[in-house]
């Protein structure tokens, strides 16, 4: 969304230059019509909508705009959203960048780009039911952006906010620990994160008396097996992952998915793989990031950032959020306050 607008505002302040210049050299009048400025002070009248999780409307919503109408800064723009949901903006440029924020709302983020998606959804659109981020930006005019929105107050474009549910009290849980490469497992005890009183990593002493300490249903069990990198240290080489949680089970959270504040209750499996293949459709790297959600051994529910780092000393890394009440699923954060 920002890359639009500094892209628009990067274009605006070329042309000026360049108009500035030409009329420096050749002694044209700079107050002679020129087409370039023109543009830049189209007016628009914007049209939009907002809706939350449900589709219902979101009233009172503020709405802050960013027109790029000159070189130098964006105008600004702000309302808020009537007892439908919906605001209109107005002022000229060649593109509008739409933010939206109220109490008690989350902030819907800009989800993995799909052809789908590639579209901005309007109104006679909405009951598709792909959430539309709460942040956009749009292009009055060719050549700013590959797509070029034509407002519409029948159609007006939509964006999301999602209403909060009651918030929950959340553990912070970590762990981390050198993995051997040879495919042996190591238990690792997912404890309590607490800030530490020095850098670095915990001693093995330290890793084995948590370890020791912790109850069954925090422990996490990893296998890494690694082939020979080669002579070559900088080729790619095959490494597989396969990681557990003792007494629970354990699902991956798909990149393509948006935030998610509610464990699932079916679809997790005994064990989860990280495979990495030398040669394969998928890009190769020494390490690899992957986000599940836990159903611990005791009943409650956890969802955990997880990092295995697959050279040199391998090591793994894992940090996440817990709900300590059993069968508990919910993970409703504090809502974020509304921007001034």
């Amino acid at each position: 969304m920002r890359g639009l607008l500094r892209h628009t505002r990067a274009i605006a302040a070329s042309l000026t230059a360049l108009h500035v210049l030409i009329c420096a050299e050749t002694g044209w009048s700079q107050n002679v019509r020129d087409p370039v400025m023109e543009q830049l002070q189209t007016p628009f009248v914007f049209y939009g909508v907002v809706r939350d999780q449900h589709g219902q409307p979101v009233p009172g919503a503020t709405v802050k705009g960013q027109a790029v109408n000159n070189a130098v800064k964006p105008g600004a723009l702000s309302t808020t959203t009537d007892a439908e949901g919906k605001f209109t903006l107005q002022d000229r440029g060649v593109s509008l960048r739409v933010e939206i924020s109220k109490e008690g709302y989350h902030h819907v983020e800009k989800r993995a780009p799909t052809e789908a998606r590639a579209k901005v959804e309007t109104e006679p659109q909405a009951a598709s039911g792909t959430p539309q981020p709460s942040t956009q930006s749009f292009a009055f005019l060719p050549g700013v952006s590959r797509t070029v929105h034509t407002p519409d107050p029948a159609a007006p474009a939509v964006f999301h906010l999602r209403k909060a549910g009651q918030p929950v009290v959340l553990q912070h849980i970590e762990a981390q620990t050198k993995v051997p490469r040879d495919g042996s497992p190591v238990t690792v005890a997912l404890t309590l994160a607490e800030p530490r009183t020095q850098a670095g990593s915990p001693s093995p002493a330290q890793d084995a008396a948590a370890t020791n300490a912790a109850p069954a249903a925090h422990r996490f069990i990893i296998r890494c097996k690694t082939e020979d990198p080669g002579a070559d240290p900088g080729a790619p080489y095959d490494w597989r992952c396969e990681i557990s949680v003792e007494g629970g089970t354990l699902r991956e959270v798909p990149e393509k998915d948006g935030p998610s504040f509610t464990a699932p209750d079916a679809g997790y499996t005994a064990t989860a793989v990280i495979d990495m293949p030398k040669s394969g459709p998928q890009r190769w790297s020494k390490s690899a990031s992957r986000a599940y959600w836990l159903h611990l051994a005791d009943g409650t529910f956890a969802k955990i950032n997880f990092r295995m780092i697959a050279s040199g000393d391998h090591f793994a890394v894992i940090s996440g959020l817990r709900n300590p009440n059993p069968a508990d699923r919910n993970f409703e954060p504090l809502p974020q306050p509304a921007s001034r």
